[in-house]
């Protein structure tokens, strides 16, 4: 049965996106996500007949995202628009078109669409000495803080994605571990700001992940994806689709992605989805990549959001340092709860380098999200095997964590989510 989607463009469908408390300053507020004009997710059938034959020019593996120009022509052809193709994905039969609304009404008549998602804009979520409290959490199964971060295995010989607002591959945190990859403003490397990130963001998502001070993972491999429009937070969900098809395909089992965006309605009470992304998303995982998001920074549940409610993603809440005396982590207060949250990392106060190298205190989720990210890639080093196949390595992890520790911000027991801490315990 088609789901119409497309006739929710005005009402139900506009959505929102979490974001971080930027850094040090601590700028608050929220950025409402748009409908892009003009811009849609069509979901092909894959039972009609015709429709597997469509994606077959796209299917190969390719060290770029994104299709020849004749490809996406020869398709927009067979669906009999005059609309433009931006991108196919093939692993989840879906196409990016960018048409008028009177063409997309028509197409969704069309026997062989499912359905036609608006296209909308992403936002951000928001052993050594001396690390940070943060860091220094995350290796222990208590609370207790003795100023060192322990550890026996690195991530070296593993990769992590970051997909964010670019990073700074040339700071001596990353030692030449860091490169780019991918710039969706940039998709030929034609400019000189190829992958930059001019939003401070990225990089301190990369530097959680794998930073020599103050990372996890401090042999990892990290490439970035800058998936942000220019010097903003702002991104397009079809651009994250456009990386997560190319994941199923290209990524080898065993890949870590970290994605530190994440949908947010007006209100907690309205539901944001997007089954493109989903779907997209659990294309890669069926390929063995293992997703880390995450939880979102408004303290709704996340069983009412994309990707937070699907069990294909590992979901990452908050704490914050403030009970730590007392035995306890503290959820932070802007952090969602909910039983799809896996687990909970240092998320509020964090210290972590930006892109011009300076040191600020990170506020949100979205760096919690790859602490987690580090995380993996030790045990994946410890553990291949598990990490071919990302639902073991899902379980893998949890049963190394500490349990019982995560409260409400008040210090009471915390309902609604599983009470469990990061542990680096390798």
């Amino acid at each position: 049965m088609k789901k119409y989607l497309y006739f929710c463009l005005l009402t139900v469908c506009q959505i929102a996106v979490a974001q971080d408390i930027p850094p040090v300053s601590e700028r608050a507020g929220k950025a409402r996500s748009e409908i892009i004009k003009g811009s849609y997710i069509v979901t092909m059938d894959p039972d009609e007949p015709e429709v597997p034959g469509l994606f077959i020019a796209a299917q190969k593996k390719s060290a770029h995202m994104g299709q020849p120009a004749k490809i996406k022509e020869d398709f927009a052809d067979n669906l009999n628009i005059d609309g433009t193709v931006e991108n196919i994905y093939p692993s989840i039969h879906a196409v990016h078109i960018k048409m008028n609304s009177f063409e997309a009404h028509l197409l969704n008549s069309d026997k062989r669409v499912l359905s036609i998602e608006p296209d909308m804009t992403l936002t951000i979520q928001g052993a050594q000495t001396n690390p940070g409290w943060a860091l220094d959490r995350s290796d222990g199964a208590t609370t207790v803080l003795d100023n060192t971060y322990h550890w026996n295995a690195n991530g070296a010989g593993r990769t992590v994605y970051v997909l964010d607002t670019g990073v700074n591959t040339s700071l001596s945190e990353f030692g030449g571990r860091a490169v780019t990859f991918w710039d969706v403003n940039d998709p030929n490397h034609t400019t000189p700001t190829w992958g930059q990130d001019c939003f401070n963001h990225g990089t301190a998502v990369a530097d959680a992940v794998g930073g020599k001070i103050f990372g996890v993972a401090k042999g990892v491999s990290i490439i970035s994806a800058k998936v942000t429009n220019g010097c903003t937070k702002q991104s397009y969900l079809s651009t994250h689709i456009t990386a997560f098809d190319w994941l199923a395909t290209n990524a080898p089992p065993g890949t870590i992605v970290n994605w530190s965006f994440g949908f947010e309605p007006g209100n907690c009470s309205v539901p944001a989805i997007s089954t493109a992304l989903e779907n997209a998303m659990r294309a890669a995982y069926a390929h063995g990549v293992i997703i880390v998001v995450s939880a979102g920074n408004d303290g709704c549940n996340t069983a009412n959001y994309s990707p937070t409610r699907i069990g294909e993603v590992f979901v990452v809440g908050a704490t914050s340092n403030a009970l730590l005396s007392s035995g306890k982590d503290a959820k932070a207060s802007f952090s969602r709860t909910g039983w799809q949250i896996d687990l909970f990392a240092p998320g509020q106060g964090v210290p972590l380098y930006g892109n011009d190298g300076i040191l600020y205190a990170w506020n949100g989720t979205s760096l919690a999200a790859p602490y987690v990210s580090g995380l993996f890639a030790i045990g994946c080093q410890r553990y291949p095997a598990e990490c071919a196949k990302p639902q073991a390595a899902f379980d893998g992890l949890k049963s190394a964590m500490t349990p019982g520790t995560v409260t409400n911000t008040n210090g009471t027991p915390l309902t609604g989510a599983t009470s469990l801490m990061i542990r680096q315990a390798w």
